[in-house]
Protein backbone atom coordinates (compact mmCIF):
# COMPACT_ATOMS: atom_id res chain seq x y z
CA UNK A 1 0.00 0.00 0.00
CA UNK A 2 1.22 3.46 -0.93
CA UNK A 3 -0.56 6.02 1.23
CA UNK A 4 -1.09 9.61 0.14
CA UNK A 5 -4.00 10.62 2.31
CA UNK A 6 -6.41 13.52 2.10
CA UNK A 7 -9.85 14.20 3.52
CA UNK A 8 -11.89 16.18 6.04
CA UNK A 9 -11.37 15.86 9.78
CA UNK A 10 -14.15 16.13 12.34
CA UNK A 11 -13.71 16.90 16.03
CA UNK A 12 -16.08 16.04 18.87
CA UNK A 13 -16.25 15.28 22.56
CA UNK A 14 -16.33 11.75 23.96
CA UNK A 15 -19.66 11.10 25.69
CA UNK A 16 -20.44 7.43 26.48
CA UNK A 17 -23.93 8.35 27.72
CA UNK A 18 -25.28 10.64 25.01
CA UNK A 19 -23.05 9.56 22.15
CA UNK A 20 -23.67 6.62 19.84
CA UNK A 21 -21.35 3.71 19.24
CA UNK A 22 -21.53 4.30 15.49
CA UNK A 23 -19.81 7.68 15.86
CA UNK A 24 -17.30 6.59 18.49
CA UNK A 25 -19.48 7.89 21.33
CA UNK A 26 -18.70 11.44 20.17
CA UNK A 27 -21.09 14.37 20.52
CA UNK A 28 -20.89 17.90 19.12
CA UNK A 29 -19.08 16.57 16.05
CA UNK A 30 -18.14 19.38 13.64
CA UNK A 31 -15.69 19.69 10.77
CA UNK A 32 -12.47 21.59 11.35
CA UNK A 33 -10.86 23.69 8.62
CA UNK A 34 -9.78 22.03 5.37
CA UNK A 35 -6.21 23.40 5.26
CA UNK A 36 -4.31 20.87 7.39
CA UNK A 37 -0.64 20.04 6.90
CA UNK A 38 -0.38 17.05 9.26
CA UNK A 39 -2.58 14.48 10.91
CA UNK A 40 -0.39 11.69 12.24
CA UNK A 41 -0.36 8.98 14.86
CA UNK A 42 2.74 7.56 16.52
CA UNK A 43 3.01 4.47 18.69
CA UNK A 44 5.58 3.58 21.34
CA UNK A 45 6.22 0.36 23.21
CA UNK A 46 8.31 -0.13 26.35
CA UNK A 47 9.70 -3.50 27.36
CA UNK A 48 11.67 -5.15 30.11
CA UNK A 49 14.23 -7.85 29.40
CA UNK A 50 14.43 -11.02 31.48
CA UNK A 51 17.89 -12.54 31.75
CA UNK A 52 18.59 -16.26 31.91
CA UNK A 53 20.63 -17.69 34.74
CA UNK A 54 21.74 -21.07 33.38
CA UNK A 55 24.62 -20.21 31.08
CA UNK A 56 26.43 -17.84 33.39
CA UNK A 57 26.39 -15.18 30.66
CA UNK A 58 23.13 -13.42 31.62
CA UNK A 59 21.73 -13.68 28.12
CA UNK A 60 18.34 -12.34 27.08
CA UNK A 61 15.77 -14.99 27.90
CA UNK A 62 12.47 -13.19 27.43
CA UNK A 63 10.98 -9.78 26.92
CA UNK A 64 7.99 -8.43 28.84
CA UNK A 65 5.92 -5.58 27.48
CA UNK A 66 5.56 -2.95 30.23
CA UNK A 67 3.78 -0.11 28.43
CA UNK A 68 2.13 0.88 25.17
CA UNK A 69 1.22 4.44 24.21
CA UNK A 70 0.01 6.36 21.18
CA UNK A 71 0.11 10.04 20.31
CA UNK A 72 -1.78 12.17 17.80
CA UNK A 73 -0.43 15.26 16.07
CA UNK A 74 -2.74 17.61 14.19
CA UNK A 75 -1.33 20.69 12.45
CA UNK A 76 -3.90 23.11 11.08
CA UNK A 77 -3.52 26.11 8.80
CA UNK A 78 -7.23 26.97 8.80
CA UNK A 79 -8.37 27.01 12.44
CA UNK A 80 -12.00 27.44 13.50
CA UNK A 81 -12.87 29.26 16.72
CA UNK A 82 -13.82 26.11 18.65
CA UNK A 83 -10.51 24.47 17.83
CA UNK A 84 -8.60 27.65 18.64
CA UNK A 85 -10.28 27.65 22.04
CA UNK A 86 -9.13 24.06 22.55
CA UNK A 87 -5.59 24.95 21.47
CA UNK A 88 -5.49 27.68 24.11
CA UNK A 89 -6.85 25.30 26.78
CA UNK A 90 -9.64 27.81 27.03
CA UNK A 91 -13.35 28.34 27.11
CA UNK A 92 -15.10 29.74 24.04
CA UNK A 93 -18.23 31.74 24.78
CA UNK A 94 -20.60 34.00 22.88
CA UNK A 95 -21.06 37.49 24.32
CA UNK A 96 -24.37 39.13 23.50
CA UNK A 97 -24.29 42.78 22.49
CA UNK A 98 -25.21 45.24 25.22
CA UNK A 99 -24.20 48.54 26.85
CA UNK A 100 -21.74 49.59 29.54
CA UNK A 101 -22.64 52.60 31.65
CA UNK A 102 -19.64 53.27 33.91
CA UNK A 103 -16.52 51.20 33.20
CA UNK A 104 -13.83 52.62 35.47
CA UNK A 105 -10.52 53.27 33.71
CA UNK A 106 -7.03 53.30 35.22
CA UNK A 107 -5.33 56.65 35.82
CA UNK A 108 -4.55 58.01 32.36
CA UNK A 109 -1.92 60.43 31.07
CA UNK A 110 -1.72 62.28 27.77
CA UNK A 111 -0.62 59.91 25.01
CA UNK A 112 -1.73 56.76 26.81
CA UNK A 113 -4.26 54.27 25.44
CA UNK A 114 -6.77 52.17 27.35
CA UNK A 115 -8.30 48.88 26.21
CA UNK A 116 -11.99 48.72 27.00
CA UNK A 117 -13.40 45.46 28.33
CA UNK A 118 -15.30 44.74 25.10
CA UNK A 119 -14.57 45.11 21.40
CA UNK A 120 -16.60 46.40 18.43
CA UNK A 121 -17.74 49.44 20.42
CA UNK A 122 -19.75 52.51 19.46
CA UNK A 123 -21.15 55.69 21.06
CA UNK A 124 -18.21 55.97 23.45
CA UNK A 125 -18.67 58.67 26.12
CA UNK A 126 -16.01 59.41 28.74
CA UNK A 127 -16.84 61.20 32.00
CA UNK A 128 -14.73 62.13 35.00
CA UNK A 129 -15.24 61.65 38.75
CA UNK A 130 -16.29 65.17 39.67
CA UNK A 131 -19.32 65.31 42.00
CA UNK A 132 -21.41 66.32 39.00
CA UNK A 133 -19.41 64.39 36.38
CA UNK A 134 -17.93 66.37 33.52
CA UNK A 135 -18.04 64.89 30.03
CA UNK A 136 -14.79 64.78 28.09
CA UNK A 137 -14.92 65.99 24.49
CA UNK A 138 -14.22 63.39 21.82
CA UNK A 139 -11.36 64.34 19.46
CA UNK A 140 -10.36 67.09 21.89
CA UNK A 141 -9.77 65.16 25.11
CA UNK A 142 -9.81 61.60 23.76
CA UNK A 143 -10.05 59.74 20.49
CA UNK A 144 -11.45 56.29 19.75
CA UNK A 145 -8.31 54.82 18.21
CA UNK A 146 -10.02 51.61 17.11
CA UNK A 147 -13.70 50.93 17.67
CA UNK A 148 -13.24 47.37 16.42
CA UNK A 149 -10.62 46.70 19.09
CA UNK A 150 -12.14 48.85 21.84
CA UNK A 151 -9.13 51.18 22.13
CA UNK A 152 -9.33 54.77 23.39
CA UNK A 153 -6.38 57.21 23.50
CA UNK A 154 -6.20 60.36 25.60
CA UNK A 155 -4.91 63.61 24.12
CA UNK A 156 -5.84 65.91 27.02
CA UNK A 157 -6.62 65.21 30.67
CA UNK A 158 -6.66 68.88 31.76
CA UNK A 159 -8.08 69.42 35.23
CA UNK A 160 -10.55 66.56 34.99
CA UNK A 161 -10.86 64.40 38.11
CA UNK A 162 -9.79 60.82 37.59
CA UNK A 163 -10.59 57.95 37.40
CA UNK A 164 -12.42 58.39 34.12
CA UNK A 165 -15.46 56.27 33.38
CA UNK A 166 -16.51 54.95 29.99
CA UNK A 167 -20.02 54.38 28.69
CA UNK A 168 -20.49 52.66 25.36
CA UNK A 169 -22.39 50.10 23.33
CA UNK A 170 -20.78 46.89 22.10
CA UNK A 171 -21.85 44.40 19.46
CA UNK A 172 -22.23 40.64 19.86
CA UNK A 173 -18.83 38.96 19.89
CA UNK A 174 -16.94 35.78 20.69
CA UNK A 175 -14.57 35.40 23.62
CA UNK A 176 -11.87 32.89 24.54
CA UNK A 177 -10.38 32.85 28.03
CA UNK A 178 -7.12 30.89 27.86
CA UNK A 179 -6.18 28.23 30.43
CA UNK A 180 -9.63 28.13 31.98
CA UNK A 181 -10.59 24.63 30.79
CA UNK A 182 -9.88 21.87 33.30
CA UNK A 183 -8.73 19.62 30.46
CA UNK A 184 -8.91 19.55 26.69
CA UNK A 185 -10.07 16.12 25.62
CA UNK A 186 -11.38 15.61 22.10
CA UNK A 187 -12.14 12.80 19.69
CA UNK A 188 -11.41 12.77 15.97
CA UNK A 189 -13.15 11.32 12.93
CA UNK A 190 -11.15 11.28 9.72
CA UNK A 191 -12.89 10.75 6.39
CA UNK A 192 -9.84 9.67 4.42
CA UNK A 193 -9.22 8.98 0.78
CA UNK A 194 -5.99 7.57 -0.58
CA UNK A 195 -5.28 9.76 -3.61
CA UNK A 196 -2.85 7.14 -4.93
CA UNK A 197 -5.57 4.57 -5.64
CA UNK A 198 -8.84 6.29 -4.72
CA UNK A 199 -9.66 3.89 -1.88
CA UNK A 200 -11.58 5.38 1.04
CA UNK A 201 -11.15 4.72 4.73
CA UNK A 202 -12.17 6.09 8.13
CA UNK A 203 -10.21 6.66 11.32
CA UNK A 204 -11.99 7.02 14.66
CA UNK A 205 -10.06 8.09 17.77
CA UNK A 206 -12.58 8.66 20.57
CA UNK A 207 -10.33 10.14 23.26
CA UNK A 208 -7.24 12.35 22.89
CA UNK A 209 -5.79 14.51 25.65
CA UNK A 210 -4.87 17.46 23.46
CA UNK A 211 -2.59 20.42 24.12
CA UNK A 212 -0.95 23.14 22.07
CA UNK A 213 2.40 21.93 20.73
CA UNK A 214 4.70 24.85 20.02
CA UNK A 215 3.63 28.44 19.53
CA UNK A 216 1.08 30.53 17.65
CA UNK A 217 2.71 33.34 15.70
CA UNK A 218 0.23 36.23 15.92
CA UNK A 219 2.32 38.48 13.64
CA UNK A 220 3.42 36.82 10.43
CA UNK A 221 3.79 37.53 6.72
CA UNK A 222 2.87 33.90 6.05
CA UNK A 223 0.23 31.53 7.33
CA UNK A 224 0.66 30.60 11.00
CA UNK A 225 -0.02 26.93 11.73
CA UNK A 226 -1.55 25.72 14.97
CA UNK A 227 -0.46 22.28 16.19
CA UNK A 228 -2.31 20.15 18.69
CA UNK A 229 -0.60 17.11 20.16
CA UNK A 230 -1.75 14.62 22.73
CA UNK A 231 -2.01 11.06 23.93
CA UNK A 232 -4.73 8.62 22.95
CA UNK A 233 -6.66 7.58 26.03
CA UNK A 234 -8.12 4.18 26.82
CA UNK A 235 -11.87 3.72 26.25
CA UNK A 236 -13.17 1.04 28.64
CA UNK A 237 -16.54 0.84 26.83
CA UNK A 238 -14.69 -0.55 23.81
CA UNK A 239 -12.36 -2.90 25.69
CA UNK A 240 -13.99 -6.01 24.24
CA UNK A 241 -15.34 -4.47 21.04
CA UNK A 242 -13.48 -6.11 18.15
CA UNK A 243 -14.87 -3.56 15.67
CA UNK A 244 -14.02 -0.30 17.43
CA UNK A 245 -11.22 -1.23 19.81
CA UNK A 246 -10.31 0.76 22.93
CA UNK A 247 -7.97 3.28 21.25
CA UNK A 248 -8.37 3.73 17.52
CA UNK A 249 -10.28 2.22 14.64
CA UNK A 250 -9.35 2.18 10.95
CA UNK A 251 -11.98 0.83 8.57
CA UNK A 252 -12.93 0.97 4.90
CA UNK A 253 -11.92 -0.12 1.44
CA UNK A 254 -8.26 0.72 2.00
CA UNK A 255 -7.91 -2.13 4.47
CA UNK A 256 -10.51 -4.48 2.97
Amino acid sequence: MILTGQGPIYMGTYDPINGKAASGFLTGVTAIGCANSEFSTSFTRSTKKIKETCSGNKLDYAEIETEKAAEVTLTMIDVDKKTLGAALSGTLSAVAGSTVTAEELPTMAVGETVSLKYTDVSAVVITDSTGAPLTLVENTDYVVTSAAHGLVSFINVGTYVQPFKAAYTYAAQGNITAFTAASVERGLLYQGINTHDGLKYKLVIPRISFGLDGSINWISSEESPVTLKGSMLYVPEYANDLVQGPFMRMAGALVA
